[in-house]
């Protein structure tokens, strides 16, 4: 997780670590070095930041909670449960975002298993809203618009992906409609209007169509995205049998530079790519590492 406001990243330690377990942790990216820890519940797991760099908030998934962290005070509050279910037990977080707007409101994708989704509610500090998305909606990744009004659910665990929009008020949230087959190509981030997948589609959430691709060539094993706002550019970590970083114009689609990650092992995967600095990318592997990268073609 990066944050723009302290120029850090966060990244959270599991309790199966050696060193600094159950704890957010900074990371110096331009001093590549590991900052201060937060100790936090057991099994922390995924992050969101608030837009206004106030709040971190950590999904626990030993204890079925999300516990939100005052990051100036380094202050960890009190978790909050986020409930079970009769048949399938305990449910913990899929995927979570904080209101655009709202640093204390978080929306939450709930599921059971550690995989299957479950509904969709909305908490603030804590307390969830009445109204929310039912059992069993596809809503595996979630991204709000600009504002906090419009949600967007990805569903990323079926080759028949679909795409759902909801509305969310004071009471809640609330179901629009769900288009089977609109999606932007698996996991997405929301950049200025647009859902960019790391299938290299960038769509339209409101209109459903597709604006274009970016052409990500044959043979690609796995991939992470992040787009950057400032640069409008759009970055790609690419395993092609070699890990490579690419960089692409938003609004022509086309390609601007290529790196090697020779850190990489060809059969490694990389997830969580974020922007850093003026010139820098990081992004976390499965065996637990955080690796930063610096080039000329990231702006």
């Amino acid at each position: 997780m990066s944050d723009p406001l302290r120029k850090v990243l966060y990244a959270s330690v599991p309790s199966s670590s050696a060193a600094l377990a159950n704890t957010v942790t900074e990371i110096d990216p331009l001093a590549g070095t590991v900052g201060a820890s937060i100790s936090v519940e057991v099994g922390p797991g995924a992050l969101a930041l608030s837009d206004n760099s106030q709040y971190l908030y950590v999904g626990v998934n030993s204890g079925a909670a999300v516990q939100r962290v005052d990051i100036a005070a380094r202050a960890p509050g009190t978790p909050f449960q986020l409930g079970s279910d009769p048949t399938f037990g305990p449910l913990t977080v899929e995927d979570m975002a904080v209101l655009p707007g709202s640093p204390g409101s978080i929306a939450v994708s709930r599921q059971f298993f550690n995989y299957y989704n479950y509904d969709l509610v909305v908490y603030d500090d804590g307390v969830a809203r009445p109204a929310v998305v039912g059992r069993f909606a596809p809503n595996d990744e979630i991204r709000f618009s600009a504002t906090a009004s419009r949600l967007y659910g990805i569903e990323t665990k079926s080759s028949g992906a679909s795409l759902s929009r909801m509305s969310v008020d004071a009471s809640g949230v609330r179901a629009v409609d769900s288009t089977r087959g609109a999606s932007p190509g698996g996991a997405a981030r929301f950049d200025r209007g647009l859902l960019f997948g790391v299938g290299g589609g960038a769509l339209d959430p409101e209109t459903l169509s597709m604006r274009g691709a970016f052409p990500m060539g044959d043979r690609v094993f796995q991939v992470s995205m992040i787009p950057d706002t400032v640069s409008s550019r759009v970055y790609f970590l690419v395993n092609r049998g070699i890990w490579k970083l690419i960089a692409y114009d938003r609004n022509t689609f086309a390609p601007l530079g290529m790196a090697d990650i020779p850190a990489l092992a060809h059969d490694a995967y990389a997830f969580d790519l974020v922007r850093w600095g003026s010139n820098g990318v990081a992004f976390r592997t499965l065996d637990g590492r955080i690796l930063l990268v610096t080039d000329n073609m990231i702006q």
